[in-house]
């Protein structure tokens, strides 16, 4: 999986995109959400709460890391948002 593939899953469901940041900023606009960075050839994936990172985790291929990414706002808007099952 892609981080395009991502966006893509994102954009059908209608996901707020306030609440994550795909290598973009280190930060998300509502202060609260999922970011991924591309830092030094690896990609960081982790939780922003108030504005403070937490739970960071490195990858050093798109795959691991998207899949991180959609896995962790599944599980935090999983009760809010409709997320394909076959999307890992």
């Amino acid at each position: 999986m892609t981080f395009k593939e991502v966006n893509k899953i994102l954009e059908i469901i209608n996901f707020n995109m306030n609440y994550c940041s795909i290598l973009d900023k280190p930060f998300v606009k509502a202060g609260d959400g999922v970011v991924a960075v591309l830092d030094k050839g690896a990609y960081k994936v982790y939780y922003v709460e108030r504005n403070e990172p937490y739970d960071i985790k490195e990858f050093f291929n798109e795959n691991d890391a998207s899949n991180d990414f959609l896995r962790r706002l599944r599980e935090s808007f999983g009760n809010h948002y409709c997320f394909p099952k076959n999307a890992e």
